[in-house]
Formats: structure tokens, sequence, C-alpha cells
């Protein structure tokens, strides 16, 4: 049996005719959602904040004044402004407690509580939190870094290195002590925001400098070190290395970040990095260790030496035997890796070195360090104008072969391959947009290129 449409409308709606039926259909439709997509009044924001902070959930808000969740998440949670490129929220069961937006650029964080319950605000009573106790409450949401099994754990989690934020990403910083947890979001910083350091008054540091390409300025302030750009491009390398390291299983190295550097009535473009060596303790370059002990330097003797592998091994065995240190060799082979990679060629016998405690008098491995003259950053030696991959068969690597190949394979048949790195091309691409502000678009492709070649040509490392 046909149905007889119009008939069905008519007696629905009162019409059969077309353009009647599209008004009130029309109707229907504003009248579903005039409820859903309405605009708050900043009293009314201000209301539903009370209600939250007196523990009212968003959906109960929602219902109250006939609109979504998502409606009033956007009224309540506005996007962080400037830097803050990261937001915390703090939740007790799904109740927002406490909206913390951090500031990796400058070590800041800014807080919101959404409840007045003390004890479930992040901070407790205090209202402005330094970054240190950032950091202290990160670490509190985080099983202990002194963990029995913290190796398994870590691993389990695909995680190298003990690093809190990396943790809570992972277990959303739930504890079995009570039922708060975090939501973590990431904004993409559509600025790029530049740090500037005000060294105008500051002396550099007069260092002797063991490379043969010119002296690179250095200050140290509080703490802190600051290097500028002296022949081309050193502060980004060691900035996109030791980004690149932090998506690795190398534990210990130097982390730099890019500044502006206002000295000498001229603005600098170069990096900063926390002083690695801790109250007590000295830094000996290799070089220095064996000249110290045997009366010679460590370059003089292995020139002498006539395989690569001898003198690799003459090197792990001398640093071994007047340390006490245990596996040199697998450091070596870590760090003959990342300079192939990064084509580091200033790795010479004082860019490697132990430290020593001056109390206990042990000693430690060196973290890795100084890779400014990698990527090509010798824009002297290596013109911005000459083809990239002719530049690259022109570098020379050290300390035990010219060829990085030669001395990474050495290398790595006497301590085995030891690196993993775990970065994507999109990290890549995401240090890149964090290059601009600093460096012109001719050194961020440069490099960009380097590294996908690299990453094409060392694979086996991924």
């Amino acid at each position: 049996m046909d149905t007889d449409y119009k008939k069905v409308c008519f007696e629905l709606f009162g019409t059969d005719d077309v353009e009647e039926l599209k008004k009130i259909a029309n109707k229907l439709n504003n009248n579903r959602n005039a409820g859903r997509k309405r605009k708050f009044t900043k009293n009314e924001v201000y209301d539903i904040e009370k209600m939250l902070s007196c523990g009212i959930t968003i959906n109960e808000i929602a219902k109250k004044y006939n609109t979504s969740r998502q409606i009033v998440h956007k009224y309540i949670n506005q996007k962080p402004k400037e830097t803050y490129t990261l937001r915390l929220n703090y939740m007790y069961l799904q109740h927002p407690c406490t909206i913390i937006d951090v500031d990796f650029i400058n070590e800041k964080i800014k807080i919101e509580n959404r409840t007045d319950d003390i004890l479930r605000r992040a901070f407790g009573v205090v209202e402005n939190p330094t970054w240190k106790q950032f950091n202290e409450f990160l670490k509190d949401r985080c099983f202990p870094e002194t963990r029995g099994n913290l190796k398994s754990v870590l691993k389990d989690l695909g995680i190298e290195c003990y690093d809190p934020l990396q943790i809570i990403e992972k277990t959303k910083g739930k504890t079995a002590d009570d039922n708060m947890w975090i939501k973590i979001k990431y904004y993409k910083n559509e600025v790029n925001w530049v740090k500037t350091v005000d060294l105008e008054n500051i002396k550099k540091e007069k260092i002797i400098n063991h490379t043969s390409k010119g002296d690179q300025p250095k200050w140290n302030v509080n703490g802190k070190w600051y290097k500028a750009d002296y022949i081309g491009y050193e502060a980004l390398s060691e900035f996109v290395v030791s980004e690149l390291l932090k998506k690795s299983n190398v534990n210990e190295f130097v982390s730099y970040n890019l500044v502006k550097i206002k000295a000498d009535e001229k603005e600098y473009t170069g990096c900063e990095s926390a002083n690695f060596r801790k109250e007590d303790e000295i830094l000996i370059p290799i070089e220095k260790l064996h000249r110290q002990y045997l009366g010679k330097g460590l370059a003089q003797t292995l020139a002498e030496k006539e395989s690569v592998e001898e003198k690799i091994s003459y090197t792990v065995n001398f640093i071994e035997e007047k340390t006490n240190l245990k596996n040199v060799g697998e450091y070596f082979s870590f760090l003959l890796a990342i300079d192939a990679f990064f084509l580091n060629e200033d790795r010479h016998t004082n860019n490697i070195a132990v430290i020593r405690n001056e109390k206990t008098k042990e000693f430690k491995m060196a973290p890795v360090f100084d890779n400014g003259l990698s990527l090509l950053s010798d824009i002297n030696d290596y013109k911005l104008s000459e083809d990239i991959f002719k530049n690259i068969n022109k570098m020379t690597a050290k300390p035990f072969d010219k060829d990085f190949d030669v001395q990474l394979d050495a290398t790595e048949k006497l301590f085995g391959s030891k690196l993993k790195f775990y970065f994507k091309n999109e990290d890549i691409d995401k240090i890149s947009d964090e290059l601009k502000g600093f460096y012109d678009e001719s050194i961020i492709k440069r490099v960009t290129t380097i590294l996908y070649a690299q990453k094409r040509k060392y694979s086996h490392y991924f």
C-alpha cells in the first residue's frame, strides 16, 4: 500500500505546502539548538566557577543552564596565553581541582584553584608556586626515583630515564594513596618566543679553547653557562643534539636551550646550559689525564698506534686502569655513534672527559657535552651556498680516525652497538619550528635536510 505523504504532512503540521514545511523545520531546529549553543555572561562564568569550587560537576552545570558540557568547558578552560604550552588539570575523580599552565621557556607556572578543599589543591595553600615547587609536585605524583626495580618499571612504560613529566604522561599521575589524577594538554606555541639574557655587565670567562676554530665567547652566571655563536650556528647544534638525545637511550648528556645574549653592546644568538659539575667536582679531559699520569699527551700517543682498534682499546684500558671505572668501552660506543650521526667534527681528546670528586677521589665519565661543531655549523668551512653532501664528504672525524664510520665500526666491533633513537620525522619538524626567530630559513632547511639524511643512513639505530 502506497503512503500518501502529503496527507500525512497535512495531518501532522496542518499544511502540505513545501515552503511552509521548510519554515516549520527551521523553527524546530532553532528551538532544539537554542539551549545548546548559548553564550555565558561574565557573571554567569563567575557563578559557574564558584559552583565548580563547591564540588558541582560539569554535567550538572550543563543541565542547569540547558547547554552542553563542551560549551561549559569552552568558557572555563580558555587557552593559556604567551609561552604557556602545557596545561595540567589536577583532577579529583572527574572534578578539576587545580589548573596548572606551564611555561617551559621561562620556567614559570600559573595556577587556578577550582576547589575550596585545600587537600585537593595541587599546591595546598600556596597560590603562586615556584618552578621548584612545580617539579616537587610532579615527583610527588610518581613512584620514587629510589625504587629498587626502577629500570624495569621505566622499561615497561617505554621511558629511558626518570623524568616525572614523561611518567605522568603514561600513568596520569595516579597513585594508590588517593583518587587524584592529572589530565595533560599540550598547546602549539603559535609564536616563537625568544628568551633574552642581559650579560652586558658580566665578564666573559677566560677559558683555554682547545679547538682550532677560534675563541667562542662564554659566560658563567649563577650556575649556568652561556655560549654565543662565533663561526656559524654552534648554539643551534648544541640545542638540536640535546633535544634529540632526549628521545634516545643516552642517559647522561648536557641539555641546552636557545637564547639571545646581550653583551658588548651587541646581540648574539647563543645557548644556555646548567653547569653539570657539582660542588667539589673537577672536570679532567682525558688528554690531561694521560699527560698527568704518563707525562705525555694522549693524542701524541694515539698517533703512534697503527690501527683504529688499537687506539680505541688503548684509550679505554688507560681510563679504566687509572680511574677504576667500568664499561668505558660502552661509553665510547655511545659517544662515537652520536658523533657520527650528528657529524661532530670536534671530538678531540680534550672534549672527552672524566669527573673526579675531590672529597671521595672517585671518578665518573662526563656527560656528553660540547656538540657545537656538529651539523655543518661552521659556515666558514662549510658555506651555505655549497652542496650539503659535498660538505659532509669534506668533514673529518676525531679522535681515532678521520672517517666517522671507520672509528664507529671499530668501536662497535670491540664493544657492541649501543645507541638507540626513538624520535620520528615529526620530532625533527617540531624542533625546526622552534629554531624560527633565532636562525634564517636557509640554516634551518640545511639542518633539517642533514637530519633526514642521517636518519636514513643510520636507520639501524631506530
